[in-house]
């Protein structure tokens, strides 16, 4: 729910534009401030709806699924990028 007030680098572009259009002397600062309001709006959305809408959500511990780790053989990766590499190198020849 807080997502959409994060300012992304799409937006960069537009607080540039609107910056340079109004503020042309201090254009950089108002960028920078306008980032600093976006981040303040999300701490205070985030916490009007931690005390409206979500007042008896439960912390959750976090699962993750991590599939088991296993180390590749030196042979298997050096022949695959051998194969790889070597067959669009000397195939046109």
């Amino acid at each position: 729910m807080l997502v959409p007030f994060v300012a992304c680098s799409a937006r960069l572009s537009v607080f540039l534009v609107l910056a340079h259009a109004f503020f042309p002397k201090y254009a950089g600062l108002v960028v920078f401030l306008m980032y600093v309001a976006s981040v303040m709006i999300i701490l205070l959305v985030g916490v009007v709806l931690r005390h409206t809408m979500f007042r008896g959500l439960e912390p959750e511990p976090l699962m993750l699924a991590l599939p088991s780790y296993q180390c590749p053989a030196p042979c298997s990766w050096f022949a695959r990028c051998c194969c790889a590499y070597g067959d669009s190198f000397a195939g046109p020849a």
